[in-house]
């Protein structure tokens, strides 16, 4: 029989700060677990000011050695970008981490990916968990959406962890079979996506016809509260042209593969995406003026 994670313990390994990850570790130090973490970069270790509940590592070796100190089964957050950067990483961790122990992979993998991991992982004897993290850097301190697919079980053993990411309750849930979790993140990406473009476009040429720069910041106010479109997306474009963060020059736009892969899975599957797929066929034909303001924009919601 199965049971949860030591609550008392508290420990849980953590794998990747960047703008994400480095959020997370707040989240869950603040909810008083002990960390040991590990990033490529060992700059980043200095946000957390030698913390006496965070053990930073210099290799991936290190981090499982002393993270399985305790004797009791490991728990792993890992957050890191989707594809060979997450896939490496688990590969290693699979012949470094004891039977029991359980990864939670936060990543933006493809669904497909995940499900590779999850049967490499379980014939090791390590649970998997694909968990979309819906939300940006700033969202994670304020509460995100988590949703997670792999074995029930598996759910059951770090659902503590689960809730104190996401920020407390009907935040997070158990999606289904492995890949799941990060099938439905593709979806709310796709949307994402889908949407950002007019938003841009629209405020671009709100930017082009306003008087002056105070009167475009307050059309861009005013369009930020503005129902039945309040939400994230104008607020970020009020708040690159608040700081100065659009760029002189257009940046290329493109289309993460989750969300193009999770597009032309729901074409094979039956259940087409037609005004999503020709929302995304337009990016390469965006005006330079909505390229910067979807690129600045995009840089204050996801980090990057």
């Amino acid at each position: 029989m199965l049971v949860a994670m030591d609550n008392d313990n508290k420990e849980i390994g953590l794998i990747g700060l960047g703008s994400m990850g480095t959020n997370i570790s707040e989240v869950l130090l603040r909810s008083g677990y002990n960390l040991t973490v590990y990033n490529r970069s060992v700059d980043k270790y200095t946000h957390f000011n030698d913390n006496d509940k965070v053990r930073c590592t210099s290799s991936i070796e290190e981090f499982a050695e002393k993270l399985q100190q305790s004797g009791s089964d490991a728990a792993i957050w890992t957050m890191l970008p989707g594809g060979e950067p997450t896939n490496n990483t688990l590969s290693k961790l699979s012949s470094l981490l004891k039977k029991g122990s359980i990864i939670i992979d936060g990543s933006n993998s493809d669904y497909t990916d995940s499900v590779s991991n999850y049967n490499r992982l379980r014939d090791k004897g390590i649970w998997y968990l694909d968990v979309g993290v819906a939300g940006g850097p700033d969202d994670v301190l304020k509460g995100v959406a988590i949703m997670a697919g792999g074995d029930r079980e598996a759910f059951n053993k770090v659902e503590g962890i689960l809730k104190t990411v996401a920020g407390g309750e009907k935040r997070y849930g158990y999606v289904g079979k492995s890949g799941s979790g990060h099938r439905l993140k593709a979806a709310h990406n796709s949307i994402f996506y889908s949407i950002f473009p007019i938003f841009a476009e629209t405020a671009a040429a709100i930017m082009g016809q306003a008087e002056g720069r105070e009167a475009t910041e307050e059309a861009l106010r005013l369009l930020s509260i503005a129902p039945p479109i309040t939400n994230g997306i104008p607020e970020a474009i009020l708040g690159a042209f608040r700081k100065h963060e659009l760029s002189k020059e257009a940046p290329k736009v493109t289309v993460s593969r989750m969300v193009s892969s999770y597009v032309d899975d729901a074409e094979r599957s039956g259940t087409p995406l037609d005004i999503t797929k020709e929302v995304l066929k337009s990016y390469p034909e965006m005006r330079d003026s909505t390229k910067i303001v979807y690129s600045g924009a995009k840089k204050i919601l996801t980090g990057h």
